[in-house]
């Protein structure tokens, strides 16, 4: 038994020689995975023996197993010899096609059919890829390299990349110099061809220029590229902006910014001025058209003298002594705004105590213009939209006056903003001239027919009530638990009492009632009349809307009033004041660039007068990421 014991022992160094031996002839083969002889100890027991007490009865060779773990890599000088780095295998397929093969031996040749295949003529198999680059591995043939044809060189014209830029990395501010690696955050080579099939190393280098941040809209990452070919660096070219599904971006003159396929956009032709993306950032605020009139004198005997209106200063005392302007002075002049009405209304107003101070006379001035194109008829103009009409209703609310002490200026503006605003004020009288400064020929401001200047309307606050619980389609009538209405606008809060029980024969004609009785109150404390607020009655909702007769951040309103007309829970709405852009041109060493048939240029000739909407522009090499 120790014999035979013994002699296990050496059938297993036998068997460890004949591995080694193996790995050792195979150190030249190309993807072979060396083999490990595992071996066990050999014992015998019965049920009834100890195995404390048992003595082993040698070794046995239990399995051989090969080495997966990755190889050493090394270049052959076959172009068509292949390694894999980390796991995975070839897939061959026999000459006969029936039997899949995988190997790890990236030895292959090409065949009489121009095939990739092994020593023994098994075919590479190669996964289809579609248009993105994308492999499919469900779709495998064999991989065929067609002969080499002299004259088929063809120059690089694409380059497609695919690549991570951390998103961690620092914003970089030091002017770029390739041989500086502090002055970019990444680089990737590539090799690029000339019509002659010669290669180039191109390399592009990135750097980072900006980081997203909730003050930006929307907010996003940028980074700047610099191509070179060898030592030259290459101009990128022109890029149009685009939205997320490659709509050509376009910019009109408010600085907003839309896709192509939006029907408001009329794309240009010809020649366009040229407007950088990533020079909409002069964000400015709607602002109305202003009327100001002359300066008043502060030194000589006239008006305006310590602070007050003066009928005359006699400038030889020492000091200056003025004589204040006195009430019951009559201001008349004539004004009219956004072309409503369609005759400049005439305006009368009657100076009293306290007015000698200016800014409490503009204060009173502008309480008197605004009760005057309030009460006028709401005729609409059959020429014009609907839109234009509400617009030419609400500039005649929110007219303001103001006193600039430091210019000695009054000025009135219109209460609707944007570049459709306009004010005209007309044939001042004698006194209006003298404390006002209103000029005896009129002052008038237009909108602008070209360049955006004043911006875009803004919105007047609007309330919307709860669904109604009453039946509208029937007979509106008023009780006594719901005839009250508490409202608020602009400031002035009132209560308003609607008669009862009356009967209203449609919901449209009860919403007016409500109407005329808001507009219809006036504030004690100013004697400024509501006016201008509209009420109506959505049919699709079930719900009351109401809107307020001036617009932009002043504005607000609230009514609460009973559950039966939707409006036991609303809340106080505000209006807004609109924001726009203001564009500027692009320009290049100082010079003002424009776009001719997509190619930047700096000649004007045959520039487009008619072009509302511009095509805007990437800065050239620049990447953006939201």
């Amino acid at each position: 038994m120790s014999f035979y014991t013994s002699l296990t022992g050496l059938n297993s160094a036998t068997a460890q020689l004949a591995v080694t031996s193996n790995n050792i002839a195979n150190v030249g083969t190309s993807g072979f995975k060396r083999s490990r002889a595992d071996f066990g100890d050999i014992f015998s027991t019965s049920p009834l023996q100890k195995s404390s007490s048992n003595i082993g009865q040698g070794v046995s060779l239990k399995q051989v197993s090969q080495e997966f773990s990755q190889g050493n890599i090394s270049t052959s000088g076959n172009s068509l010899d292949l390694a894999i780095t980390g796991d995975g295998f070839f897939p061959l397929k026999t000459p006969d096609g029936l039997q899949d093969i995988y190997t790890r031996n990236g030895s292959f040749t090409l065949n009489d059919q121009n095939n990739v295949v092994n020593s023994t003529g098994q075919r590479l198999m190669a996964a289809s890829v579609d248009s993105s680059g994308k492999a499919d591995l469900t779709d495998l043939n064999a991989l065929t390299i067609p002969p080499k044809t002299s004259g088929e060189a063809v120059e690089t014209t694409q380059i497609q990349l695919g690549l991570n830029l951390p998103a961690d990395s620092a914003v970089i501010t030091a002017d770029f110099d390739r041989t500086n690696p502090s002055t970019y955050n990444k680089s990737t080579a590539l090799t690029v061809y000339d019509s002659g099939g010669n290669g180039y190393l191109a390399t592009v280098y990135y750097a980072k220029t900006q980081n997203a941040s909730q003050d930006q809209t929307p907010p996003s990452s940028k980074w700047q590229t610099y191509f070179f070919v060898g030592d030259t660096q290459v101009k990128p070219a022109l890029q149009q902006a685009t939205d997320k599904v490659g709509g050509a971006l376009f910019v009109n003159k408010y600085g907003d910014v839309l896709p192509k396929s939006d029907p408001r956009v009329i794309p240009s032709s010809g020649t366009t001025e040229m407007f950088s993306l990533d020079q909409l950032t002069d964000v400015r605020r709607s602002s109305p058209a202003t009327a100001v009139g002359a300066a008043l004198n502060t030194t000589t005997s006239t008006v305006y003298f310590n602070g007050v209106l003066a009928e005359s200063i006699n400038t030889a005392a020492n000091p200056p002594t003025a004589v204040p302007m006195q009430a019951n002075k009559a201001l008349n002049f004539s004004i009219k705004v956004d072309g409503a009405p369609a005759t400049a209304q005439a305006i009368s107003y009657t100076t009293k105590a306290g007015d000698e101070t200016p800014d409490v006379l503009a204060r009173n001035l502008e309480i008197a213009i605004n009760n005057v194109l309030g009460s006028l008829d709401d005729t609409q103009d059959n020429t014009a939209t609907a839109d234009v009409n509400e617009f030419r209703k609400n500039a005649r609310f929110g007219i303001t006056v103001a006193f600039d002490p430091d210019t000695a200026r009054f000025s009135i503006a219109s209460g609707s903003t944007g570049d459709s605003s306009s004010i005209e004020v007309v044939s001042p009288n004698a006194d209006a001239a003298k404390f006002l400064g209103l000029s005896g020929t009129g002052l008038k401001v237009d909108a602008s027919p070209t360049d955006a200047v004043r911006g875009k309307p803004s919105e007047p606050a609007v309330l919307r009530g709860e669904t109604m619980t009453i039946n509208t389609t029937k007979t509106i009538t008023t009780s006594s638990a719901n005839k009250d209405f508490f409202v608020s606008v602009d400031g002035y809060a009132f209560k308003v009492e609607l008669p009862f029980p009356t009967p209203y024969t449609n919901i449209d004609s009860f919403a007016k009632a409500l109407q005329d009785s808001i507009n219809a109150k006036t504030d004690p404390a100013t004697g400024r009349k509501v006016s201008g607020v509209s009420v109506s009655f959505d049919p699709k909702t079930k719900q009351l809307v109401f809107t307020t007769g001036t617009t932009g951040e002043n504005s607000a309103i609230q009514v609460t009033g009973s559950a039966d007309w939707g409006l036991a829970n609303t809340e106080m709405q505000f209006g807004s004041t609109s924001e726009w852009k203001k564009l500027t041109q692009f320009t290049e060493n100082g010079a003002l660039q424009f776009v001719k048939n997509g190619v930047q240029t700096e000649d004007a000739t045959g520039l487009s007068t008619q072009t509302e909407w511009w095509p805007v522009y990437l800065d050239r090499g620049e990447l953006s990421f939201d």
